[in-house]
């Protein structure tokens, strides 16, 4: 008659408790690959698109109006029209963003409605930018790239005079400069390097009159 062999009592606990961290650590590594796929299908979604209107607390009327994208992780990038009105209900800013890069024709106007400057963005090229005096007179007018003025570039006094003459070069002034005053005289004739003056000058300092820009 055949004995019939029992594994020892300790061998069968062994096994149950190896068998128990398994599915534990089978259990855990689903929830952190559960919680990693969610947290990836989070971060790949589409960015959310939002468009409103900031209103004037006291009048009810838009002050301004935003286009743009709230990001998976919650931070807000500009994306479309930008626009912003005057107190009196003028429209004051037009300016376009793709993905919080300018893009498009921004234009700024006067409050009495006039053209107050136009520049058509483009990260690459240079763009004519044109700026005018509340009169409409055009107040100076060159290229520019990505907002920033390069190359030859015209300034006039509000009664149409040239002011200035001279070349832009990553936005600060450079080579020969000329000044003029109201009648056209002559007040000043000169050099810069990077937006400094060098060497000397031909005749005083030029009227240190405001130079008209879009943000005059």
């Amino acid at each position: 008659m055949q004995r019939s062999v029992h594994p020892p009592l300790c061998l069968v606990l062994l096994a149950l408790l190896a068998g128990s961290l398994a599915l534990g650590c089978r259990s855990k590594l689903g929830v952190a690959v559960g919680v990693a796929t969610e947290r990836n299908r989070a971060l790949g979604a589409p960015p959310k698109r939002e468009h409103f209107f900031v209103r004037d607390p006291g009048s009810g009327t838009p002050s301004e109006e935003v286009s743009g994208l709230y990001r998976s992780d919650g931070t807000f990038i500009r994306d479309g029209v930008q626009r912003e009105w005057y107190s009196n209900g003028a429209l004051h800013w037009e300016r376009w963003f793709e993905r919080d890069v300018p893009v498009g024709v921004w234009t700024r106007y006067w409050k009495n409605g006039g053209l107050r400057f136009v520049h058509e963005h483009d990260p690459s090229a240079a763009t004519p930018m044109v700026v005018w005096h509340p009169n409409g007179v055009v107040a100076a007018e060159g290229n520019a790239i990505a907002g920033l003025r390069v190359g030859p570039w015209t300034e006039r006094w509000p009664n149409g005079a040239l002011r200035s003459t001279g070349e832009w070069d990553a936005g600060g002034e450079a080579g020969l400069w000329e000044y003029f005053d109201e009648s056209g005289a002559l007040t000043a004739r000169g050099r810069y390097r990077s937006g400094v003056r060098i060497g000397e000058w031909e005749r005083p300092e030029p009227t240190e009159t405001p130079r008209p820009t879009q943000d005059d």
